[in-house]
């Protein structure tokens, strides 16, 4: 018998063709290395691309964003939610304009495909990054864009100025040094600004909307600092959805402030805080 080349397979799945009878199939004759994992990976992949192919402008397209946005699959709701909200709003009659568009902030927007994806759904959005080399980039996609607020600055729990860690000049992990006692291996730093997270909500934001639908925070471990500030200040009632990427292994004691922020959670009874958010 032959065995199934990796191509074969891949034109297999995406034709919806039935292996022949004299062929080992590709997953069959990788599984003894331990690559049927990644394989399986990849041809979901393959499967999102060519969905987004044959309907770029529709659930196709939007699946594969979300999927590169490394969004889980059990929170796609929040924002098919959204998306289908502003088409019927929209449908109903009057317009854009006929209806508050809801407001967003994402706190650590890195390349901007959360930001993206929430703009698609008609959200207003207000973008945290630091990173000097990251936001030209933001700047320059979202230039003439008047629904996102892109701001040149790392989130805390107090504004101040610090400086920016870096191990790689567009890497996810870069992050402020206040943050963490465990810093691994960082080849440069700079100075960035530092804003009060709270604050600029009760300022920028709910003083001219009533509420936030999505708050994203992958701040790498200034989101301790910054959800006992949220607790204290019952901020998670005025968000629909508060994301939140936790980076316990930042600290020596990250599984006790881990743990901790989740009893205040649990306590106030905050169903929609999302610790598993990655």
């Amino acid at each position: 018998m032959r065995k199934e080349t990796f191509l074969e397979c891949c034109l297999r799945k995406i034709k919806g063709q039935r292996l022949q009878a004299d062929t080992i199939p590709f997953q069959r004759h990788i599984f003894a290395f331990g690559l049927y994992k990644k394989f399986k990976n990849l041809t979901h992949r393959v499967s999102l691309i060519e969905a987004a192919m044959c309907d770029p402008k529709g659930l196709g397209g939007f699946n594969l964003k979300l999927d590169n946005a490394h969004v889980q699959k059990q929170y796609y709701d929040i924002f098919y939610t959204l998306y289908c909200n502003n088409v019927e709003t929209k449908m109903g009659g009057g317009g854009q304009q006929a209806h508050e568009r809801p407001v967003c902030i994402d706190c650590g927007a890195h390349a901007g495909l959360i930001s993206d994806i929430l703009l698609d759904c008609g959200a207003i959005v207000h973008a945290f990054e630091p990173n000097r080399t990251l936001f030209p980039f933001l700047k320059a996609k979202y230039e003439n864009n008047p629904n996102i607020t892109l701001n040149q600055a790392a989130v805390s729990n107090k504004d101040g100025v610090t400086n920016f860690l870096i191990s790689d000049s567009t890497s996810q992990g870069n992050r402020i040094s206040e943050v963490g006692d465990i810093n691994g291996l960082r080849q440069a730093t700079y100075q960035v600004k530092v804003v009060d997270l709270v604050a600029y909500i009760h300022n920028e934001i709910l003083s001219k909307h009533d509420r936030i639908y999505l708050l994203k925070l992958d701040v790498e471990g200034a989101e301790f600092d910054i959800m006992e500030k949220i607790m204290q200040h019952k901020l998670y009632e005025k968000i629909d959805y508060i994301a939140c990427e936790t980076h316990a292994r930042f600290f020596e004691d990250g599984e006790e402030r881990l743990a901790k922020l989740r009893e205040l959670i649990t306590k106030a009874g905050a169903s929609n805080i999302l610790l598993d958010w990655i």
